[in-house]
């Protein structure tokens, strides 16, 4: 998966016609809206390229059809399966946001350059993200990404260098 970035979770069939529940896993706000052709990756690795037919929004997840799936039978068996694009084709993000593919990893390191971990996991929340980082120890910090923080994020050099708070 490493030349492939998952953009959604296909979920159950939904109705006759071979659509399906696909939850977003994008940052990219309307990344599906006006999507042609997209790769389905399924849980060994098997993958096929799906052309969209039509596609319909929601808040908790989209329904999307495909040209190449006419019947329910069909679509059941994208279900759990990961749509994914090529790595090249999944966009630049405006000034100062990141992909979470791209913090996860990151060596950590304080403002005087000591290590501190590496970022394991991103939670996300509705006011901020959460970077979750481990140490060689494997005890675990939460620092939320907030300027006062975060003081710089080198990925090129996948390095992070943060302040931590008094109390953490």
């Amino acid at each position: 998966m490493d030349s492939w970035v998952r953009i959604g979770k296909v979920g159950a069939v939904h109705g006759v016609h071979g659509e399906v529940k696909v939850f977003s896993l994008t940052d990219v706000p309307d990344r599906f809206e006006t999507l042609k052709t997209i790769w389905w990756i399924g849980k060994k690795q098997n993958s096929k390229r799906l052309t969209v037919a039509t596609f319909r929004p929601g808040e908790r997840f989209h329904l999307i059809r495909f040209e190449e799936i006419a019947r329910r039978e069909e679509a059941s068996q994208l279900s759990n399966g990961f749509l994914a694009l090529p790595r090249s084709e999944r966009g630049i993000l405006s000034t100062g946001r990141y992909f979470i593919d791209d913090i996860i990893d990151l060596q950590v390191e304080d403002a005087q350059g000591n290590s501190i971990g590496k970022v394991t996991d991103v939670i996300q929340t509705g006011s901020n993200d959460i970077y979750e980082i481990h140490n060689a120890a494997n005890k675990e910090l939460l620092l939320p990404a907030v300027k006062d923080i975060i003081l710089s994020i080198d990925l090129q050099n996948k390095r992070m260098r943060v302040r931590i708070p008094e109390g953490f």
